[in-house]
Parts: structure tokens; sequence; C-alpha cells
């Protein structure tokens, strides 16, 4: 309920053409000295993608895994009946998994990245990006938080160097009906 659409949301900001992580990156601030990091070769999900459910190693990368993070829980009571919000802010985390053999290497790019891909989505939640804040009547309102966690983690021969947390209030646009 509201997860996969919150999902594929944040997954089509992320590789947009124009505002996508890719186009964001050579933007992002660099210290001296350091590389611009390295294109994202792909974008999976866990709506999608076995090895996202599984936390195993993707067939490409550098890439980033969108996955959703706990419950949705949503009014209990819809006041008019047509439409329902979530109770509580809805999670969903990016993670930019790297080569594993060099972890400090990847948790710089990965910094980049994420700062990156925290654009993205920055832009799709601007007014002028409406029509992208909506899919299957499940409305993304309000990014209410981003907190930058340095993760350090395995996946086979990759590693995750860094994720993104996301927090979102959605609207149900037809709790009760589908609108015609």
């Amino acid at each position: 309920m509201m997860r996969l659409e919150l999902v594929r949301m944040i997954v089509a900001a992320l590789v947009h053409p124009i505002r996508g992580v890719n186009a964001k990156l050579p933007g992002v601030p660099r210290d001296e000295g350091d590389d611009l990091p390295a294109a994202i070769v792909a974008v999976y999900d866990i709506t999608r993608d076995d090895h996202v459910v599984n936390r195993s190693e993707p067939p490409k990368i550098p890439c980033l895994y969108v996955i959703d993070e706990g419950p949705v829980a949503v009014d209990g009571e819809q006041m008019t009946g047509t439409y329902r919000d979530t109770a509580e802010t809805v999670a969903v985390t990016i993670r930019y998994v790297a080569g594993g053999h060099d972890l400090a290497k990847a948790m710089n790019a990965g910094d980049y990245t994420l700062r990156a891909a925290q654009r993205s989505v920055m832009e799709l939640m601007e007014q002028a990006n409406e029509a992208d804040q909506v899919r299957n009547y499940v409305e993304l309102r309000f990014l209410r938080k981003v907190t930058y966690v340095p993760a350090r983690e395995t996946v086979g021969e990759a590693a995750v160097a860094g994720a993104l947390i996301l927090e979102f209030d959605l609207r149900d646009l037809a709790p009760l009906t589908n609108p015609s």
C-alpha cells in the first residue's frame, strides 16, 4: 500500500535524463584533487529486482538501490472519503553500491553521488514537477527529512558505501474507488 509507488517515483527521479543523479553529479562541489565519481550505471529497486530484495551483489556497479523502510501507516478514517493521508512519515533509502576493493574510495564517491541523488529528489519535489509527484493516485506530499548514513556493508564482491534515508508524507488520492 503506497510503498511501490513511492519507490518507483524515486527511481524515476534518479534516472531522469535532465534532473537525475547522473545529470546532477558534475555540479556537486568536490574537494580539490577528488575525481568526479563514475556515473551510476543502474538504479535497482526492491519492487523489481531480486538482488535488492535479497541484498545480494548487483549485476552492474556503481549503482543505487532504492528500498522502502518500515511500515506505511495511514489515517484510520477519511474525513471526506476522497483521500487518505499517511499518519506517519514513510521512509525510503537510496543506497550507493560500488566496488568493494577500495572502501575509502567508494565512501568518497558515495558521498558525492548521494549528494547528487539528494539534489535529484529535491528537484522532483519542486512545484514545477508536480506531475511526477503522483503515481497510481498516490501523491508525494512533502519531503520531511533527509538523513545521510555512512553505511559500510559488503554485498558479495561489492560494498554499500553510504545511504540516504528520505522521509515523506504521502496521500492516497483514491482510497475507496478507482477514479475515471
